[in-house]
């Protein structure tokens, strides 16, 4: 299997895209129309009630189109399917699979990497409480283990001093958890990182960096090249396979 992971800022929505703020007095009749012409087994008002207005303003008015076609054709061409590696993922696969769907996206979603469910849950939510305090144990454990990580890839990609600059490069930590997801998941043979965020220490030559605020025809060209080669599956080195790691995993991966 292909696997696209795909950030959204910088990507498919550029950062100096504010178009969204000028359609906020229209959302209440757009969700509306949504619950009718894109169900998606998602409560459009409810979600909007809660802050998501933005969200689906974005997406409908933000996301720069050139950019999701770009997206679509490697997707198409390669038959790669889109895991999520923005922060966007920690609005709930539900409302991600939905948000997609007002460009046709969600057909190709597969996963997600690792994030925190239920962290945020509305304030009427079943139990409340209880699992907003799980959730934040989660939370505060998984950056632990995103530090831990980070120290262990270290002896795998000792630190390097970037030209003209005082700090050292280290694998950033975007990078540690796709490959922690990649670990996990060895039916994937072939994978790229879309991400304005530059990946490409410690992914090893399967990152494309988006240098202009959004996805261009060359970057988009650079993903299928690299989906070509498939040289998969991508297990971690025993110095990241910590006993940390797998005690992390036996805690928060079967629940």
């Amino acid at each position: 299997m292909k696997a696209l992971f795909l950030d959204i800022d910088g990507v498919l929505q550029p950062h100096s895209s504010k178009e969204r703020f000028s359609h906020i007095d229209e959302m209440g009749k757009i969700v509306e129309q949504l619950n009718v012409s894109h169900p998606a087994g998602q409560d459009w008002k409810e979600f909007a009630k809660m802050g998501g207005q933005y969200d689906i303003a974005a997406v409908m008015f933000d996301w720069d189109q050139p950019s999701v076609e770009r997206l679509r054709n490697v997707l198409d061409t390669t038959g790669a399917k889109m895991v999520l590696s923005t922060d966007w993922r920690y609005k709930g696969e539900p409302m991600m699979k939905a948000l997609l769907s007002l460009h046709g996206l969600d057909k190709y979603y597969y996963d997600s990497i690792y994030y925190v469910k239920d962290y945020y849950l509305p304030l009427h939510a079943p139990d409340y409480k209880r699992r907003s305090e799980v959730a934040e144990e989660n939370r505060m454990e998984y950056r632990m283990l995103l530090r831990h990580l980070q120290s262990a890839f270290d002896k795998v990609y000792p630190p390097v001093q970037e030209p003209d600059s005082w700090y050292a490069k280290h694998v950033d930590s975007r990078a540690v958890e796709i490959r922690e997801y990649l670990d996990r998941h060895p039916e994937m043979t072939a994978y790229v990182t879309i991400d304005d965020r530059d990946l490409c220490y410690g992914l090893d030559g399967h990152a494309v960096v988006t240098r202009h605020d959004q996805l261009t025809e060359e970057e988009a060209q650079a993903c299928i090249e690299i989906l070509s080669k498939e040289d998969g599956p991508y297990a971690l080195s025993e110095a990241c396979r910590t006993e940390e790691l797998l005690a992390w995993r036996k805690k928060w991966l079967s629940v």
